[in-house]
């Protein structure tokens, strides 16, 4: 008898130890669901504002569980599953990797709970209680509107009155939460997008002028509610919500108080945890090289070559990095305050052209091409600016990019048709390469050199060039 018991328990423990053992090495998610319409459920994460797949599988009328599993954890942080004709059901993972969600189609939010899992049981239970609440306050919003518009005061007064009441519950709510359960990345998400209480000592206007002591502490503080040390704040929408606000509205918008402020930000994120660190190295890095405002080209050099050198940024991987090389070989020959590079240029009777020798105290460097409809709808406007302001020592040298002698041929067309008596040039051989030295893309691409060919302003329209112009010149 005690060995047959020895036998039972031992075939106990190594079942249990091998669901265990199973549980730790990979991921099983059920999502339990029913009525879906016809189409795919699909599953997937969370990189700040970026949602990614993982995997998917077709919607079946009989079909009324979706498992999703794999051999290897997933990174813990926000995932969701994308519904057809729905928004995405979002869910959490931790360290326990086999549990199941279940809800309704019809009642999405209102009515999820989880198995197996107190992470996302508890996040549940916030989106139980908070999603019929902010249906309520979104009806009020549009009563309210509707009020005013037909200038009800009084109504839309009462209307917000009662809004109001709502919103005071919930923040009670949400202070509750966060103190039940301080550890949730739900919680970390709500305590990460609280705006920055500044003291009532400290006054947002003083004799109707800004306070830059209010300023100030924003700025300094606005980060203090951000976890740097929990890793999978990476994988929430707060992440992409936080650092937008932050260069968007926060910091001033130029390029040295935007490279200190960077430079801060991320020696906190350094010194803190590794996974926040290289994240937010490359969303700041995405984020400047999307402004198309001039001279914040040369943010992203700064951060390229300060934070994604090899030895700086081991960790990039092969393609970003030859993306990021390359950019910055594009940019960098034409940060504002360079000198022009060297051009070897030839006019329309096909005489050399040397930039260096026009003399003027501003000039115009253009890159265009007689085949770009763009090109075509704004180089008459460039035209007009050069009329403009060529008596006041301003010239102009229009350059076709295109090096094929059957173009050239209708470029000359061009030039005669639209009676230009600017410089007209255009590369001298097929080795220039004009595109690579002065970033020519999305033609027309047009700098304003200063007397010693310096690059003063770069790639505005006619009337941003008109508007500083007619600031400088006098």
């Amino acid at each position: 008898m005690k060995t047959l018991l020895k036998s039972v328990v031992l075939v106990l423990l190594v079942a249990l130890g091998t669901q265990v053992a199973a549980q730790n090495k990979g991921y099983k998610i059920t999502l339990k669901i029913d009525k879906l319409p016809q189409g795919w459920v699909k599953m997937g994460y969370y990189y700040g504002a970026l949602a990614y797949l993982i995997d998917s599988q077709r919607v079946e009328k009989t079909k009324l569980a979706y498992t999703f599993s794999g051999k290897s954890k997933l990174t813990k942080g926000f995932y969701f599953f994308a519904l057809p004709e729905s928004p995405p059901l979002d869910f959490i993972t931790d360290t326990n990797q086999n549990f199941v969600v279940e809800t309704e189609f019809s009642h999405l939010k209102d009515s999820v709970f989880a198995e197996n899992s107190n992470e996302n049981e508890q996040y549940y239970e916030y989106l139980r209680y908070f999603s019929p609440r902010e249906n309520e306050i979104q009806g009020y919003n549009a009563q309210i509107l509707a009020m005013q518009s037909m200038n009800n005061k009084e109504m839309a007064t009462m209307l917000e009155n009662q809004k109001q009441i709502i919103v005071t519950e919930i923040n009670t709510y949400i202070r509750a939460y966060i103190k039940l359960y301080p550890e949730n990345l739900q919680t970390k998400v709500l305590v990460a997008g609280k705006n920055v209480v500044v003291p009532d000592s400290i006054p947002k206007t003083v004799n109707k002028k800004a306070n830059y002591a209010y300023y100030r502490h924003v700025i300094e503080h606005f980060w203090d509610s951000y976890d740097f040390k929990d890793p999978r704040l990476v994988r929430t929408k707060v992440f992409d919500k936080k650092l937008t606000t932050y260069f968007e509205q926060i910091v001033p918008k130029n390029p040295d108080s935007s490279i200190a402020h960077l430079d801060k930000l991320l020696l906190r994120a350094k010194n803190t945890d590794e996974t926040t660190y290289q994240a937010m190295v490359i969303w700041i890095a995405n984020h400047f090289d999307k402004i198309d405002v001039m001279g914040f080209d040369a943010i992203y050099i700064y951060i390229a070559e300060k934070y994604l050198a090899p030895k700086a940024a081991p960790w990039l991987n092969l393609a970003d990095r030859t993306r990021t090389d390359y950019k910055v070989g594009l940019y960098k020959n034409t940060l504002l305050g360079n000198e022009t590079p060297p051009i070897a240029l030839v006019d329309t009777l096909n005489k050399p052209v040397y930039l260096k020798d026009i003399e003027a105290d501003y000039t115009f460097l253009m890159f265009y091409s007689p085949k770009c409809s763009h090109c075509i709808e704004e180089m008459p406007k460039f035209y007009e600016l050069f009329q403009k302001y060529e008596g006041k020592n301003v010239k102009a040298i229009a350059i076709s990019i295109d090096k094929e002698e059957s173009v050239k041929q209708e470029w000359r067309s061009f030039v005669r048709k639209n009676g230009w008596n600017w410089v007209n040039a255009t590369p001298a051989d097929t080795e220039t390469k004009f595109q690579e030295t002065f970033a020519a893309y999305n033609l027309p691409v047009v700098y304003l050199l200063d007397s010693n060919k310096k690059i003063l302003m770069k790639r505005l329209s006619a009337a941003q060039f008109d508007k500083h112009l007619d600031q400088i010149i006098r």
